[in-house]
């Protein structure tokens, strides 16, 4: 591209991205709102200032992504300064974050980062930029998830199926992220149908669900609840769950289940009348007794049983996940 097609590109994203509202018919837009205490002349130039700030911003994410030193060990390094200035740039410009999804997917599939000894340490900063544009601007989850799942199935040649495996798990963590941030159907969808197709390596299989079912905590949507199991009654994850053999992953599914059934019994309690509900009252608290033994047994690990709070994911500290990650 030359100077002259990425300062008018740019431009016309900045004036696309910060254009002033416009007013339905019979209402008043933010303009003529605001004309009572504003001028037409300062509006005019608060707008273009704004304008021009987001294109300086967008010029100089351009030269850090576009620049060759950014695609080697030390640009990709976290503490760099290419990548201290994008990162801070994400964060305030949505149009950058979105612009960097895209970026990391080219990054990824390009076949000279592939055999770069960059690659292994890289995408563990690619991935964090990732997660870092869905956590800035949550109206990206959707986009971040989609270019996760392209960059999921690839296997890079040069690269060592061991290796492979490792940075896929780090996708799925990521994944998992994207669940806690609000986006969770459409990750436990695409696992699903991976596990249907059976693409997808059994330690991966596995580790998803532990991950998942560590993390989840009741009460949970219907929908979650039969996306679950649905993904659980796959052949493949069946079979990935066998083999494992692991106590950890079959103490989290038995835990899992025995919630789902306490959430349907206290359910049915809620619709009966009250002279019927107490015959029903006495299950739903011997089935919470056993949860509870079976939480002492596990030496109190609000893990292993769950516990009351009110919601379907559990969100870590974004600090706390990206240690896990590295």
């Amino acid at each position: 591209l030359t100077e002259d097609i990425m300062n008018n590109g740019t431009y016309l994203l900045a004036c696309a991205t910060t254009r002033p509202s416009v007013a339905r018919p019979g209402e008043a837009s933010v303009n003529e709102q605001s004309n009572r205490q504003n001028t037409d002349l300062s509006i005019a130039l608060a707008v273009n200032n704004e304008v021009r700030d987001v294109q300086k911003a967008l010029l100089l994410s351009l030269k850090i992504c576009n620049s060759d030193e950014t695609i080697t060990i030390a640009g990709l390094h976290r503490e760099s300064e290419g990548m201290k200035s994008l990162m801070k740039l994400i964060r305030r410009h949505p149009p950058i974050s979105a612009g960097v999804l895209l970026w990391v997917r080219d990054v990824y599939q390009d076949s000279r980062f592939q055999r770069s000894s960059a690659f292994t340490t890289g995408v563990k900063t690619l991935l964090y930029l990732v997660s870092l544009c869905s956590r800035s601007h949550p109206l990206q989850k959707a986009q971040a998830f989609f270019i996760l799942t392209q960059i999921f199935p690839m296997k890079p040649e040069t690269v060592s199926p061991t290796k492979v495996l490792e940075l896929k798990k780090n996708m799925i963590n990521e994944m998992i992220i994207q669940m806690q941030l609000g986006y969770v159907l459409p990750v436990i969808d695409f696992m699903k149908q991976n596990s249907i197709a059976a693409a997808m390596d059994h330690s991966l299989l596995r580790h998803f669900v532990t991950q998942v079912l560590q993390s989840v905590l009741p009460p949970f949507s219907q929908d979650f609840i039969n996306g679950i199991n649905g993904l659980l009654q796959t052949p493949s994850c069946t079979r990935a769950l066998r083999a494992g053999q692991s106590p950890v992953i079959q103490r989290l599914i038995q835990n899992f289940r025995v919630a789902c059934v306490d959430q349907q019994k206290k359910k049915k309690l809620e619709k009966v009348p009250k002279s019927d509900a107490e015959s029903l009252a006495q299950g739903v608290r011997s089935s919470t007794d056993v949860s509870s033994q079976e939480n002492s047994r596990n030496g109190g690990d609000p893990n292993a049983t769950g516990s009351n709070r009110k919601e379907t994911i559990r969100l870590v500290p974004f600090t706390q996940a990206n240690k896990a990650n590295n």
